[in-house]
């Protein structure tokens, strides 16, 4: 009944720091107001072409060019990124333990998008 996403929430933002998570859309309208000169470029937070953002939030960027502030943390200062475990970070040990508990107690599981070949060092 509760789905546990072991690798984070790409729609979410978190401070590296102390962990405040926001909405990742109202983020880039922050950072959008903070950089008018980058943002006049772009749609959003999506550019078009052959820097429209990809599924999976990557985009191939040509310049940074008016893109002067990045935000930081608005609780602690600390550096913001997409609430997600990026290749090489650490599935944080809680949400781990949760996925372990509702598996003792699960009478089936069901997973989505993955080829379960991966698995961490």
């Amino acid at each position: 009944s509760e789905v546990i996403p072991l690798h984070g929430e790409g729609y979410r933002v978190a401070c590296t720091n102390c962990g405040l998570e926001g909405c990742r859309t109202e983020y880039h309208a922050q950072l959008a107001k903070a950089n008018p000169r980058y943002a006049a470029g772009a749609a959003g937070s999506i550019r078009e072409g052959s820097q429209a953002l990809r599924p999976d939030g990557d985009a191939n960027v040509a310049s940074f060019e008016g893109f002067d502030s990045i935000l930081p943390c608005s609780a602690c200062g600390g550096i913001v990124k997409p609430a997600v475990t990026f290749f090489g970070d650490i599935v944080p040990k809680d949400r781990v333990n949760r996925c372990f508990e509702a598996l003792e107690a699960a009478d089936g599981l069901l997973c989505v998008g993955t080829s379960l070949a991966v698995f961490s060092a």
